[in-house]
């Protein structure tokens, strides 16, 4: 939306433009404003931006309400109290308008809502935040510890506890134990960062699928309402053939029966549907998505660059798989937990220093050191702990390995079935299954098929309408999961 130059020229001449509002002083320097865009009541340069009516409206609104609120006039005053309202119910509605949430939404952009506002995936980045709480508490050295002490006061004569020694006491750390802590933090701060990309890479995949199936029941329930409809019809063809006398009631009672069923499919895929979409805005966030939303997209299966082979996809997935680096991680840290565990018997040297206050002389002073002699407590039971919590964390290491090379033969596998499966049900299969059925009921309502071979047709022809569009889902999923074990962006 673009002011025209007579309404700039009014700003710009306006006498307030100096000292009412930021909006005036902003509308002053755009001279050269080929467009003016209001971005939170602001006025902007915005020649390579969209500018949004309902923007624009509130500088002008803002300036009628200056002009009303100038005058003495009852009508102008009026008018005021009426551009008020509007203003406000203007403000409502965006507002209402916001909180209805995303009507549109494709897989990417489900993805990327989910990551925003998921409570999963919001306590996956305090998680990093509270690994990076650890990091700055392991640097910080100990705090000294201040005395002031009364000494060899008298009872009688009572004297007064006046102080007559001050000093501090400090514990230094040696022997490597801050570092080893630092280390640890660190590799916990690394962790935390493969945990929350693992994290987040599992909710993109529960996404997808959410948001795959939600196409496949939409796509399911799309046919089960024209198979409805194609049946609904025939049996009101053979309704009439029976008033005709062409064929027996128990035929036709054998049609009502079907009708029965076929209306029982409508409603269950209606069911699945209503419930894969709530599960869809259960993932991507509470209120994120309008209650009434709808997906965009179709069941394409995404076409591979060349046929995966597992020990490609399992190197691939040993280089990205953030879950996998954070096992790494957790090593790294069990590994400084047991070089910390080696250093605690290095003792720690305490330091002291005071002086003492003596009437009638300068006083005196003492110095002090302390250290711990480890002559029966060498922590041996915890370095042994470490220890074994370093093997357990190698042997968790080799365990997931071996699981990222099972799912990723598996996958690999689903893909490969998944495209099977679709050269069994291509377009023409199809075409041939709904050819069939076509001569099944044209033979049966010219009376030269019996009903048996055109209820056979009809269940044949649903089989191989849901098998093709089951398999349509499968192999975009299958190229998903593809995707998910390699470690690559599922976006």
């Amino acid at each position: 939306m673009v002011l025209s130059h007579d309404l700039y020229g009014k700003i710009q001449q306006s006498p307030r433009a100096d000292s009412r509002c930021t909006v005036h002083r902003r509308a002053a320097s755009l001279q050269q404003s080929p467009c003016v865009d209001i971005e939170n009541t602001d006025i902007r340069l915005c020649a390579q931006r969209r500018c949004y009516p309902q923007k624009i409206s509130y500088i002008i609104i803002h300036h009628l309400i200056m002009w009303a609120s100038s005058s003495t006039r009852i009508i102008h005053r009026c008018t005021l109290v009426a551009l008020c309202l509007f203003s406000v119910g203007l403000l409502s509605a965006n507002a209402a308008r916001a909180q209805e949430g995303v009507k549109w939404v494709s897989a990417s952009q489900a993805i990327r809502l989910a990551l925003a506002h998921n409570p999963d995936s919001r306590a996956a980045e305090q998680n990093v935040v509270a690994a990076r709480g650890g990091v700055e508490q392991a640097k910080v050295l100990p705090n000294p510890d201040i005395f002031v002490y009364t000494l060899g006061r008298e009872i009688r004569p009572a004297q007064a506890p006046t102080p007559n020694q001050f000093g501090f006491t400090w514990t230094i750390p040696i022997g490597g134990k801050r570092a080893a802590r630092i280390a640890i933090a660190k590799t916990g701060v690394s962790a935390a960062r493969a945990g929350r990309l693992a994290m987040h890479r599992q909710l993109a995949m529960s996404v997808e699928t959410a948001f795959v199936t939600v196409l496949l029941d939409r796509s399911m329930l799309e046919f089960a309402k024209q198979d409805q409809n194609t049946f609904r019809q025939s049996v009101k063809i053979n309704e009439i053939r029976y008033k005709d006398g062409k064929i027996s009631f128990g035929e036709v009672l054998k049609l009502r029966i079907q009708a029965r069923q076929v209306d029982d499919a409508v409603r269950e895929a209606n069911q699945n549907l209503i419930n894969e979409r709530l599960e869809l805005r259960r993932l991507v966030g509470e209120g994120v998505l309008a209650p009434h939303y709808q997906v965009v997209g179709s069941l394409d299966s995404p076409k591979m660059p060349q046929d995966p082979v597992v020990n490609t996809v399992l190197q691939q997935a040993l280089q990205n798989r953030a879950d996998y680096r954070a096992l790494r991680d957790q090593q790294s840290s069990a590994w400084s937990a047991l070089t910390l565990a080696r250093r605690q018997i290095i003792p720690d040297i305490g330091v002291l220093a005071d002086y003492n206050r003596e009437p009638g002389t300068d006083g005196s002073y003492d110095l002090e050191l302390t250290a711990t002699m480890p002559l029966f407590d060498r922590n041996h039971g915890n370095i042994k702990r470490a220890q074994a919590d370093y093997q357990k964390a190698g042997l968790a290491i080799d365990a997931f390995r071996a699981q990222i090379r099972a799912d990723v033969a598996r996958a690999v596998q689903q893909w490969r079935t998944s495209q099977q499966r679709l050269l069994a049900y291509n377009d023409d299969f199809v075409k041939t299954a709904r050819e069939s059925l076509d001569i099944a009921r044209h033979s049966y309502e010219e009376g030269r098929g019996s009903l048996l071979d055109f209820l056979d047709a009809e269940s044949s022809y649903r089989d191989v309408q849901r098998a093709y569009r089951t398999a349509e889902a499968g192999a975009v999923l299958a190229a998903a999961n593809i995707k998910f074990v390699s470690g690559k962006d599922l976006q």
